[in-house]
């Protein structure tokens, strides 16, 4: 058996947003967040990729570090 502990950031103000390998969350509260940036290269992807939007309350928040960018919305 294996057990593993992952101890939050306390540090981390809800909400903010995350960054990893090019996805930008907004998160909401601990684990929760929407997806507010997909990277380009997985936006066409036909293979179940996350949509934009999309809002999921099991992220894995100890990858994803501050976005300390820009992003510009628009329709």
């Amino acid at each position: 058996m294996k057990a593993e502990k992952y101890q939050a950031d306390i540090s981390r103000i809800y909400p903010y947003l995350g960054i990893y390998n090019g996805y930008v969350v907004m998160f909401t509260k601990p684990k929760s967040g929407f997806y507010i940036f997909i990277p380009e290269e997985d936006k066409d992807d036909d293979n179940g990729s996350t949509p934009l939007g999309y809002y999921s309350e099991n992220i894995i928040e100890k990858y994803f570090s501050m976005f300390e960018g820009l992003i510009t919305l628009s329709n």
